[in-house]
């Protein structure tokens, strides 16, 4: 059972939602992403995130909320947030995770670690949108 601390300390059960409206959550923290409302998605995806479910968009949460750190120039808080994006095995942002801790590290004047995760994104996602931009990036 999942709960929530209120201001006076007391614990509070979270009710379980629907994938419905989970969905719905997720599209708005999504939306406030694109508008720019960082705090907003962060916040939303957080929420999502506490509901420990089996719902598919789980990991596509972990993700946004790297990328949102990312966005913030809170790279290291990013690379945290980008590897948990690994515990979600059948994932679809694996590819995506590796390719912006490449940035991140790329911001963190760690070329050697930047680089690494280029590597494994060319090698183990040969069909990423992200491949050509990786092979680039290591060819200069």
């Amino acid at each position: 059972e999942i709960a929530q601390l209120n201001s006076e300390n007391k614990i509070e059960d979270i009710p379980p939602i629907s994938e419905r409206e989970f969905q719905e959550k997720y599209i708005e923290s999504l939306g406030a992403y694109q508008n720019g409302n960082l705090d907003k998605s962060l916040k939303g995806f957080k929420y999502l995130l506490t509901m420990n479910s089996n719902y598919e968009l789980l990991d596509n949460c972990q993700y946004w909320i790297g990328e949102i750190y990312f966005k913030m120039k809170e790279y290291h808080n990013s690379i945290i947030e980008l590897e948990k994006v690994f515990n979600y095995i059948n994932s679809n942002k694996h590819d995506d995770a590796l390719y912006k801790l490449s940035k991140c590290y790329m911001n963190l004047n760690n070329e050697k670690q930047a680089n690494y995760e280029l590597k494994k994104l060319v090698t183990n996602y040969p069909n990423s949108e992200y491949v050509r931009k990786a092979k680039l990036i290591l060819n200069n």
